[in-house]
């Protein structure tokens, strides 16, 4: 799926689990666009992403986003995006090279 979003295709996953109900049931086949320009993510999203620590790739939505300084650079500021379930739990943190797909359709 990474892959495939990365190359600019659209991409469909089927889901498991119950973390986004009732935005999307388990088993629902779930169509994500290509993340052409970050700087339109916003709280609430459903994206598949590579969620820190650990590298896991998820599709999950977006909690909070902020903004701080990378290591070594106190001038610049990068988005941090807080990953988690519809329940409020979050799973871990990604930034934006880390975001794919954005959900666009949920296809019951």
């Amino acid at each position: 799926l990474k892959e495939q979003l990365q190359r600019g295709a659209s991409a469909q996953y089927r889901s498991t689990g119950w973390s986004l109900y009732p935005d999307v049931h388990s088993g629902d086949c779930c169509l994500f666009e290509p993340v052409v320009d970050q700087g339109l993510l916003r709280q609430e999203d459903i994206v598949l992403c590579s969620v820190q620590p650990g590298n896991r790739f998820y599709a999950h939505k977006i909690l909070k986003i902020e903004y701080e300084a990378p290591p070594g650079n106190p001038d610049r500021q990068i988005r941090k995006f807080t990953i988690g379930n519809n329940k409020g739990y979050a799973n871990g943190y990604c930034y934006d090279h880390q975001i794919y797909g954005r959900l666009v359709e949920v296809l019951t």
